[in-house]
């Protein structure tokens, strides 16, 4: 039976332990994993990744979704639906974007993962120098205390989000801005004021209006809302 479209995720694997697919064996950037156990496998199926205790990882490279390209939305697709059809698993896309060049294929491939697929997306600029730290942290973060996660639109209920509690997390700033006409500042604006993508999403022009202006409220609400194919 062909099992390549499957993931067997391990269930024996020990915290601080990443299980690599075999193919990444012999990559460059694998001499930089360092500090956690490292297993290869061949039963991850779409996957690359696995990380303590049922986390799956897929990596998407700039050329799956360039103005050329669509082969993304076969991976994630795959990806999708291994994930939902394995009880326990929890699907994160890493997705590289290291040109700017590069904007509108990332709009697209970050809707299609967060809006159509509620799969989460953490952007790196570089495999060889951010993808082995992220894995890492990963690994390690399993062991800590629930955070929020700030690239899907889920709400940690035990934390506030209010502008009256800090500064919003430079990664959600960073998630937000990629909206086309949404700069950084009016992005922070946004988070200082409503406290979390989850809550943008759902605001109407109207309300976004007085914190950035009719036109970038309008570009926000269009994302959120517009129809996808």
């Amino acid at each position: 039976m062909n099992t390549s479209h499957l993931i067997i995720p391990d269930t024996n694997m020990f915290e601080n332990e990443i299980i690599i697919h075999q193919k990444w064996a012999g990559a460059s950037w694998m001499s930089s994993v360092s500090g956690v156990m490292v297993k290869f496998s061949e039963e991850l199926g779409p996957a690359d990744f696995q990380t303590y205790p049922s986390n799956v990882l897929l990596l998407i490279n700039e050329d799956d979704y360039v103005a050329e390209s669509r082969t993304y939305k076969t991976k994630l697709a795959k990806f999708y639906n291994s994930v939902i059809n394995c009880e326990g698993l929890k699907g994160t896309v890493i997705c590289v974007k290291s040109s700017d060049l590069t904007d509108t294929g990332f709009i697209a491939l970050q809707t299609f993962c967060i809006i159509d697929l509620g799969l989460q997306i953490i952007p790196i600029r570089n495999i060889a120098s951010q993808l082995p730290q992220l894995l890492v942290q990963f690994s390690i973060s399993n062991n800590r205390h629930r955070k929020v996660n700030p690239f899907k639109f889920g709400i940690d209920t035990n934390e506030s989000n209010s502008s009256t509690h800090g500064y919003p997390d430079p990664k959600l700033i960073e998630t937000l801005s990629t909206i086309y006409g949404l700069s950084d500042l009016k992005a922070r604006l946004l988070l200082e004021k409503f406290g979390s993508i989850y809550e943008i999403a759902r605001l109407s022009v109207s309300t976004m209006a007085p914190v950035i202006g009719t036109s970038a409220a309008r570009f926000v609400f269009n994302f959120f809302h517009q129809k996808r194919n």
